[in-house]
């Protein structure tokens, strides 16, 4: 028997990390349940010293990071369109990025 690939590994590992019995919880996202993670804290480390927050003409946004796979998601999103999460707000699409079979969505929206 031998040991399992690295790429063998990554995808259980994803699995995981998508699994709503584990990390993740199921939110409908453009009115498709599935099992993903909105992050906070993820998305600070990741902008490290704007705390958040981007402010543009007099407007602070709220912002997220989505992670969903994208076999569950489907196609690629594009910057600039926009994603409902729990048909309660919708949120402008910042950034993509595909990382091994699971979307790191960064979205913002107007703060209320």
């Amino acid at each position: 028997m031998s040991a399992p690939s690295f790429k063998e590994v990554l995808a259980e590992d994803t699995a995981i990390f998508v699994n709503a019995e584990e990390f993740a919880d199921t939110h409908t996202i453009n009115g498709i349940s599935m099992p993903c993670l909105i992050d906070g804290n993820e998305l600070l480390e990741r902008q490290k010293g704007g705390g958040g927050m981007d402010r543009k003409d007099g407007l602070f946004s709220d912002e997220i990071l989505l992670f969903v796979k994208t076999s569950d998601f489907g196609g690629k999103p594009k910057r600039g369109g926009t994603i409902n999460v729990d048909g309660v707000r919708t949120y402008r699409i910042k950034n993509v990025t595909d990382e091994d079979g699971i979307y790191s969505i960064t979205m913002g929206a107007p703060q209320v």
